[in-house]
């Protein structure tokens, strides 16, 4: 028959000690919890704070606004206290040029942003104006014309970065023409074959028109 080993009892000190234990323990995960949705809204107001600053010392290159930026900046600031101005404001102007790309389909998104935004920030300055008049309280108003105002200026950044790298890609006119003397000596003799070969070659580098009325005085 096996032996049974009866473990001798603890000593009520051990045993209230370890209880106590236990108890921190089962507060931990709900203290962690707290902490961690404390920390969550700290980081995204400190993000949302320092987003401005962040656009402003970014290389113009690597600035973007588009419809999905736009939207990760609406749910951040839906996220973050003190941030109604912004989150009004984005969710208008998502909802704006949204609307317009079904108005005018193929027309370039940070063209309509660009141009979305200059209407509501005159709509925004004319009714701050008007609240002025009346002796109206007015900080919601000039919240989202300063809100307006930053988007504003990282859309004109980064469609000035846009059109300069698409510069940077144009052909000069020497290069032109000796892409279209290549294509004669390999055979496109009429301006449709040239212009066909230019366009499969060098799709984005070159102004149309341009290169039109050079292969025409090349050909003859």
């Amino acid at each position: 028959m096996a032996t049974i080993i009866s473990r001798p009892s603890d000593p009520p000190e051990d045993r209230q000690e370890r209880g106590e234990i236990r108890k921190q323990r089962a507060r931990r995960p709900r203290e962690n919890q707290d902490m961690t949705h404390e920390d969550s809204q700290q980081q995204d107001s400190q993000q949302q704070a320092n987003q401005q600053q962040t656009d402003q010392q970014q290389p113009e290159d690597q600035v973007s606004v588009n419809l999905a930026s736009l939207q990760k900046d609406q749910l951040l600031a839906r996220r973050t206290p003190g941030q109604k101005a912004a989150a009004a404001v984005l969710t208008l102007l998502i909802g704006e040029v949204q609307t317009r790309q079904k108005q005018k389909p193929g027309t370039d998104e940070s063209a309509l942003i660009l141009e979305v935004l200059q209407l509501q920030a005159t709509s925004r300055t004319r009714e701050l104006a008007e609240l002025t008049r009346l002796g109206r309280p007015k900080e919601q108003a000039a919240e989202e014309l300063a809100y307006l105002q930053w988007v504003m200026s990282r859309a004109e950044r980064a469609q000035s970065a846009a059109q300069a790298h698409r510069a940077s890609l144009m052909m000069s006119q020497t290069e032109l023409e000796e892409a279209i003397n290549a294509l004669k000596a390999a055979g496109a003799s009429s301006l449709g074959a040239v212009m066909g070969q230019l366009k499969a070659q060098y799709a984005g580098r070159y102004d149309g028109k341009v290169a039109s009325e050079t292969a025409r005085k090349l050909l003859g």
